[in-house]
């Protein structure tokens, strides 16, 4: 007990187990000499003593109380003792605890340095498989058939390749020359990357679908065309060919790039052609009507257009031969 601080558990618990030990028997033994000495019970009904005094009464529970508190102190020595030795294994179990944790993390840090070198592992094997795929797959453009279609070649094999994602103005549309030209300026007589991402492997035209990557510098073709205003972005999930690998990038140039296609107007269209004149008739007028006067129509029989080849000519009146019609515009026979 010597040196532990007034606060601490140990002298609080050990303190109160002493009170309780000391001061009860020496109540009881106070209160029988008290009794005793006070006439109030016969002397000879207290054990042991049937003729003491009240002085060795007194004496005798002295030496009791002396003997209870060196119990007590016993007693207390051996909580005490009990105590620190709890609390020797509290901390102990402490430290154990600790210990663990600090190994749980030491762990937990190995596991996660081996998860990061597996996957730089990885990455360099996959940036290696990449390269060697790249190498086995390169083609060379031999044609730019428009903006989003080229002919290529390896070795002996010939592919059209339709470039997924994208589509250009087709032959005779504003913008054709401007995205095949593009599009050849970039790739055509060079070798190029052929990589998958559509749904489907061909269209409807069995040309393969293929991103075309310059081989060079990985330049996308198709999303070059998208910076340069040369071609939307179709043919994806929106429209029911579903998505495409590069879809969200493409999606996004394409709504930040205006088109910049220029094509002339269009020629305003020929104006009608003026109705044909009738031919005047050459020479001597005799026999014909003077009501039609450029062309020689008898005065007798009757005549309707059906009859005659002449069309559109002026009549006056009184029109003897009624072909000006209903209209009485002055021209006649402007139908059959």
């Amino acid at each position: 007990m010597t040196g532990l601080p007034a606060s601490d558990p140990t002298v609080l618990r050990v303190a109160w187990y002493r009170r309780k030990r000391v001061l009860v028997p020496a109540a009881v033994v106070v209160l029988t000499v008290m009794t005793v000495a006070a006439g109030a019970v016969d002397p000879g009904s207290v054990a042991d003593a049937p003729s003491k005094t009240a002085t060795e009464a007194a004496s005798e529970a002295a030496q009791t109380i002396d003997d209870t508190g060196a119990s007590a102190a016993a007693s207390d020595a051996a909580l005490a003792e009990q105590v620190s030795a709890d609390e020797a294994v509290r901390q102990a179990a402490a430290a154990e605890a600790a210990a663990k944790q600090a190994a749980a993390a030491t762990q937990a840090e190995d596991a996660a340095a081996a998860e990061a070198a597996a996957a730089a592992a990885a990455a360099e094997q996959a940036a290696t498989d990449a390269a060697v795929q790249r190498t086995a797959a390169t083609w060379t453009v031999m044609d730019v058939v428009d903006g989003d279609t080229v002919d290529v070649r390896q070795g002996g094999l010939t592919q059209r390749v339709r470039i997924i994602g994208i589509d250009t103005p087709e032959r005779g549309e504003c913008g054709y020359e401007q995205a095949a030209d593009v599009l050849a300026g970039h790739v055509l007589g060079l070798d190029v990357v052929l990589v998958s991402g559509a749904r489907e492997d061909r269209d409807s035209y069995d040309r393969v679908l293929r991103y075309v990557d310059r081989a060079s510098d990985g330049l996308d073709a198709g999303r070059s065309l998208l910076d340069a205003g040369l071609a939307i972005a179709r043919y994806d999930s929106r429209d029911g060919y579903g998505g495409h690998l590069r879809e969200v990038d493409y999606v996004a140039t394409d709504a930040a790039t205006p088109v910049t296609a220029v094509c002339p107007a269009a020629p305003p269209p020929p104006p009608p052609a003026a109705p044909l004149a009738p031919v005047p008739l050459v020479g001597a007028r005799a026999g014909c009507d003077p009501a039609y006067p450029t062309v020689c129509l008898p005065t007798s029989p009757d005549v309707d257009c059906g009859e005659i080849s002449f069309r559109f000519f002026p009549t006056l009146p009184p029109d003897p031969h009624r072909l000006d019609g209903s209209d009485n515009d002055g021209i006649a026979c402007e139908s059959d």
